[in-house]
Formats: C-alpha cells, structure tokens, sequence
C-alpha cells in the first residue's frame, strides 16, 4: 500500500484509518430451495372441495388470468394455518403474475411466521429473480437480512453490503431508484464507513434519477463536515495533498517576495538602540533569524548547546530601569530594593522565548493546515461537479419521458393509448443514444409495466438479437411460458427461431404447447406440419393431419384439412392412392358440397403427364350421380368435362358422348339460363374453372373470368350451341380456422399470388374459348 501523506500539525499516521477501500463482496448466488415446493400450476393444485377456497380455484382453473379470483383466494389462505395450501396457492398466483412484488413480500412473511426465517430467505430470492428491478423488493429483502443475520457484527456488515452491492447492479441504473442509493449510504454512514459513503456518491452522481441535485448537496455536506482524510481514498488524498501543498507554497513564496521589495530598511542591517527591543520583538512573535524554529524537528537553535546566547546576554545587561524584572513580575519584598537590582535567570528567558516561538509556529501551521483542508475540499467537490453537470443534462433529456410514466409497475388492466406511446416513444430515444445498459435497462422497466403487449417483447428480441443474442431465448421464454401463453404470433416466432437455431426439438415442442393452449386455430396447426415436413418426418405429418381431422368441430373444417391433407400427399410423398381416399371420404360425409369434387377433379388433373383418363371420368361421373348436387353444379362439371376431352380425350366417341349430355342437362333446365340472364351459364362456368378456383382466387383472373363470361352468356342468348371456358370468382369458404383479427382466410394466406400457370396442370386457361360442333 502506498504510504500514507500526513499535513503537519494533523494527527500522526498511526491515528488515522490507513485501511484500503473494501473489496465489494460478489453478490450471493440464490441457495437452493429445500424448504419451499416447486412452484405449482393451477392443474397441479390439489384442494378440497369443502373447502372455503374450493370454488376460488373451480373459476381459476377456468379462467386463470381471474385476477381479482386470486386475490381473494390469498385473503383466505393467509388467514389459515395450512402452510401446504397457502404455499400451493401463492406459488400458483406468482407462477401466473411473477411482477407483482407485493405479495412476493406477503408470501416471505407468511412463510417467516410459520416456517423461519431460511424458508423466507429462499422466497425473497426467488421474488428477486422474478422481478429484480423492485426497489421495494430489494429494500425489504437488505432489512429482512440484517434484522435476522446470527453472524458477528462484522460479517453481517458484509453480508447486508453484498445485499445492497447486488440491488444497485440490477436496479441502481433506474431512475427511480433513489430510495435504494440512499438506503446504502445510510447503511455505510450508520457504521461509520466513510471512505465507502464516498465511493457510493462517486457511483450515483454519474446515475441520471429523479433526484440526482440531491444526491449531489448530500455529498457536498458530506465532503464540508468530514476531514478529507477520513473519506478520501489514499491515494486520492496523497495526490490532491500534494497539488495544494504545492499551491500554497507558491502563494507563500510569492507573497515573501512582495514584503521584501516593500520593506523600508535592507534584511539584516543593524541601528542603533535596537538590539533590546530587537530581542523583545523575538520573544513576542518568534520571528527573529536568530531564533527560527526548524520545521524537521521543532528545536530551538538558540539554546541547542545548553549555552546562553549574546542576545541573553545583552538582555541581562540592558536590564530595564523600572521595578518589574525581565519577566514583568514586581519585586514581593522591599528588601528586595535595598540590595539591588536582581540578576537575569538567562535559562528562564530563553525558555519562555522558546515557548512563545512553538505556540506562533503551531499557530502558523493551523492556519496553512486550514488552507490545505479548504483546498483539498474544493478540489474534490470540482472534480464531482463536471459529472454533475454531465448527469443533470442526461435528466433533463430524460425527463418528459418519465413524467409521462403514470404507472411503472405491473397490473392486469390494460394502459391507456398514451402510456403506449410513450414508452414506444422512450424506447426509440434509448436506442438512438446508444448506450447499451440504459437501452437493456428500460426494456426491462417497459415489459414490465407493458408485459401483457406482444409487440414490447418482439421488439425486445429485435434489438437484443443484434446486440446480445444470448439473451434471445430467455426473452421469448418469459414471454411466452409467462405472460403470453395464449398468444400465437410470438410464439410462431420462437418456434421459427429454434429452429433456425437447429433445435428441433425445441421448436416442435413449443408449437404444440401453443396448440395445446388455442386449439383449432388452423394457422398453429399447419405451422406443426410444416415444421415436420421440412425437417423430412412425414408419418409425423400424417399423424398431425389425422389429429385434426379427429379434432375437427365442424364439416367445413373437415373438408378444409381433407384437401389439405389430400395435396400433401399427392405433391410431397406421391401417395395419390392415399390422397384419393382422403377426399372420398370427405365426399362421403359432404356429399352436396361441390367444391369437394372440384378438389378431387384438380387432384387427378395434377398428375402432370401421368394423367389417368379413368380416374378424371370417375370423378365426373360421380358429380352427375350425385343426388345432392344441383342441376346447376352438374351442368357446370358437364361442361368442364367437355373442355377436358375436347383437349387431352383419347376417344372421339368418349367425346360426342359427353357432348350429348351436356345438351340434355342444358335442355332439361329448360332455358333458364336465357330467363335469368345467363346465371346457368355463369354458374357452368365457374365449374369449367374449378382447378384455379382450388389453388387461388386473385382479383385479376376474376376479371378475365368475367370478361370470357359475358361472351359465353351472349353465345347463349343467341341459341348457339357452344361452350366456353370462363368463370366468376369462386364464393369464399366460411370462417373456420380462422385466427382472430385476421380478415383473410388460411388457404388465401398460403399462397399469396399464385395462378394457373403455376398450380402444375396443362390445360386451357381461362380466358380461352373453343367452339364445338352441332349435333342435331
């Protein structure tokens, strides 16, 4: 250690606290539980039902996010003596709403009445892992620790230390943090612990908080009431002792210099009549060359030989003619006058010079010691001040950001539109200022007040994904395991970043708690296929569609995964055998549902030049034999028929067959397509159009269909006997599978943009016409 610079006239080294700064001890590591359960969900609770509780935990079974329900359910288990069941119901509310530090607190309480105080102790760790920005947590949590320490004096100074060392290293950024700083500094000032007082007010006057002008008048008092020895570091001291020491010694120089050039009469020059009151002069102030006192170590060079000097000397001789002696004390006796006057005690005299010289010269270091205090002082105030000055321009930058926070903590009711913005608003501002710990630190304060808001959390995994990818998944995994169980979109994303991580597993498992927690949301489940299929688990895939077809709640749904299920086998494992007997039996439960047969038309049509001409006629023969289809769906799969042999038929006869019985079903409705404006027309052509209908339904095809529509209805009205490929767009599906607040539906969103020319089959477009010959 560095020694130890002392002023003269200060108390010597041994005197003062010559002691290093304490090392900050590492904060504690959380002990394992071993008194506390794990913490329990709702589905594990275990309750009676003839207790009073029984019905609280029917309706949170049912609703868990009932947070009014668990209030009350705590009211009663506080009030009961069954450790089990309070634990049970605490760990089960904390589980679903870990922010709320208040009952972290009525959670350790309870457990201190009944279970002691190590029980407590693991309680308040876990509330601080859970919500470690809780100034309110944090400081129960240093109190509750040093009440019940049963270590000495000394190590529960450092144990309660430790505390407050790791609440300001996960909270002391914050600026509302004020409470804690000033509980640590009261702690240190309590135990008399200067020099760490100091160093706590180097560390909060850098911290923009709501009270940091404050913060920096208790340093000032601080720095005024103290000696700078006692809060200074040693080696701060030694530096700044050394700058004063060398100022004043130039003020002192300087000033010696200006006395001498004004002095009337040369140094050293002896007048007349002067060597008695020279000598006086020298025992009133000290002051003469004759009698300096060494600094080094404070003797008088007068009397150094034991000798008298010829000032002494000079003095017994030029006695003073009154009555009073050299030491202005009258004679006690007139005996005393008859005699004579008495000789001078020479040793007397230069004792009482000498004591004179040391009285002026400790006066003298008094008041240099006083300048070096002041100077010192105001030296350790200036090098503060600059940091001031920096952090008070960070508050104000700040400022209108945290006035605008009216509700910091957590709470299940949503925040007003305004709150919103302002922390989007403070949020963009952090992070233009680029200082990485304050950035981390208000997203940490943001989710917790805006922990129920999906778009904070993602926009927290956004900017740590670029900064800390680390801390990536532990973002998403308190988002979605915690407060967002229910929310698909962050958890779609976690999924899709597992997997791109390479963790499977991970991914899979995360999609199916999500499914587990909104069922029959069709998005979810084709999100768990895909990830099956593009990862090569087709019996995993199949097995999913199964389950869905299982789980269906209505036809529609049914149909909607039959089709799906029916193109994934046929365009990913070519299992058509399979894919034909999926839509059959779709057919089968739906039989009047059209677009079942249309989807099985498009199936067989998809086999590119493996095309099976009996399985297409299959198909058509079953739409004419249905007896649930309308004559209207019919004549539309007649006519599409016609298209299909009239391009890739092997048979002519096959063909004139199949024109014969698309003049009988026109013929049979009796002209009612004249009488209705061409509807029938309309209708045939929207079956001609069945495989682009499947695949997608986009607005500029729509457009075509309706021009090729309107020149086959004004055919039509002129008797002639043709057909034409053209088509309205397709009546959208019913509602099922889909997601709240999405407005398109999930085969819409698959497949955005997609045509005929890339659904995979050969032939005819819409917007083509052909034109067969009459038969009579």
């Amino acid at each position: 250690m560095a020694d130890t610079v002392v002023a003269e006239g200060m108390d010597s080294p041994n005197q003062m606290d010559t002691s290093s700064t304490l090392a900050v001890p590492a904060p504690a590591e959380p002990e394992d539980s071993t008194s506390v359960d794990d913490p329990t969900s709702i589905e594990d609770a275990t309750v009676s039902a003839e207790t009073p509780e029984a019905q609280f935990w029917a309706t949170l079974k049912e609703n868990p996010s009932d947070f009014d329900t668990w209030v009350k359910l705590l009211q009663i288990v506080e009030q009961q003596d069954k450790t089990f069941a309070a634990r049970e119901a605490f760990d089960a509310f904390l589980q679903q709403f870990p922010y709320c530090y208040g009952y972290w607190k009525k959670y350790a309480d309870y457990e201190q009445r009944q279970s002691g105080n190590e029980t407590a102790k693991e309680v308040y760790r876990r509330g601080l892992t859970a919500v470690p920005l809780s100034v309110d947590l944090w400081l129960q949590y240093a109190t509750f620790i040093e009440q019940t320490s049963k270590s000495s004096d000394l190590e529960k100074v450092g144990e309660v230390q430790a505390v407050y060392e790791e609440a300001v290293a996960a909270a002391g950024l914050d600026f509302r943090s004020d409470r804690l700083w000033e509980a640590y500094l009261e702690f240190e000032k309590t135990h008399s612990r200067l020099k760490e007082v100091l160093i706590i007010f180097d560390r909060i006057l850098a911290v923009p908080t709501q009270q940091y002008s404050k913060h920096f008048d208790r340093f000032k008092e601080l720095v005024t009431s103290q000696r700078p020895i006692d809060i200074l570091s040693d080696v701060e001291y030694s530096k700044l002792y050394h700058e004063v020491d060398a100022a004043i010694a130039a003020q002192e120089s300087l000033a010696a210099t200006t006395s001498s050039a004004n002095s009337p009469v040369p140094p050293g020059t002896a007048t007349p009549n002067t060597t008695t009151a020279s000598s006086e002069s020298t025992a009133t102030d000290g002051t003469n060359n004759g009698h300096e006192v060494a600094a080094a170590d404070g003797t008088s060079t007068a009397a150094a030989d034991g000798t008298s000097t010829d000032a002494a000397t000079d003095s017994a001789t030029d006695a003073p003619d009154t009555a009073e002696d050299v030491n202005g004390v009258e004679p006690t006796s007139p005996a005393a006058e008859e005699t004579g006057p008495k000789a001078a005690d020479p040793a007397a005299d230069v004792e009482d010079i000498a004591e004179l010289k040391m009285l002026a010269e400790q006066e003298a270091l008094a008041k240099r010691d006083a300048k070096m205090v002041a100077g010192i002082r105001e030296k350790v105030i200036s090098a503060r001040y600059d940091i001031h000055c920096a952090t008070q321009d960070q508050v104000r930058k700040r400022w209108h950001y945290e006035e605008a926070i009216k509700r910091p903590y957590f709470h299940v009711k949503p925040l007003e539109r305004s709150q919103l913005k302002n922390w989007r608003d403070y949020l963009e501002f952090e992070m233009k200022e680029g200082k990485p710990e304050r950035i981390e630190l208000l997203f940490e304060r943001c989710i917790v007040s805006c922990a129920l808001y999906e778009d904070f959390w993602m926009k927290y995994v956004k900017y740590s994904e670029s900064t800390k990818p680390e801390n990536v998944r532990g973002i998403y995994a308190r988002a979605c395991q915690i407060h967002l169980k229910k929310k698909p979109n962050i958890h779609l994303a976690w999924a899709a970043y597992e997997e791109t991580e390479g963790q499977i597993a991970s991914s899979r498992e995360i999609l199916q708690t999500l499914d587990g927690a909104v069922p029959h949301i069709v998005l979810v489940k084709l999100h768990r296929i895909s990830l099956e299929r593009r990862h090569g688990f087709h019996e995993k895939a199949y097995q999913l569609y199964e389950e869905s077809l299982a789980q269906a709640t209505s036809t529609d749904a049914f149909n909607f995964y039959s089709w799906r299920y029916a193109k994934y086998l046929s365009k990913v494992t070519n299992s058509m055998p399979k894919a034909r007997s999926v839509m059959e039996t779709a057919i089968e439960k739906d039989s009047g549902n059209k677009r079942l047969f249309q989807q099985l038309l498009s199936l067989e049509l998809g086999q590119g030049s493996n095309v099976d001409e009996s399985r297409v006629e299959a198909v058509f023969t079953a739409a004419q034999n249905s007896t649930q289809l309308s004559q209207t769906a019919k004549q539309g799969f007649a006519q599409r028929r016609l298209q299909y042999l009239e391009e890739y038929g092997s048979s002519s006869t096959v063909l004139m067959d199949a024109h014969e019985s698309y003049q009988k079903l026109y013929k049979k409705s009796g002209g009612a397509g004249k009488r209705r404006g061409g509807q029938e027309g309309g209708s045939a052509a929207k079956m001609s159009r069945s495989d682009d209908v499947v695949n997608a339904e986009d607005s500029q095809q729509a457009s075509a269909f309706a021009k090729a529509n309107q020149a086959l209805q004004a055919m039509q009205q002129a008797g002639a006997a043709a057909g034409g490929v053209a088509a309205a767009q397709q009546p959208a599906y019913g509602a099922y599978g889909q997601v709240a607040g999405q407005q398109q539906q999930p085969w819409v969103q698959m497949y955005p943009g997609q045509t005929a020319a890339t659904a995979g089959y050969t032939y005819p477009v819409a917007g083509q016409t052909w034109q067969y010959p009459q038969y009579q």
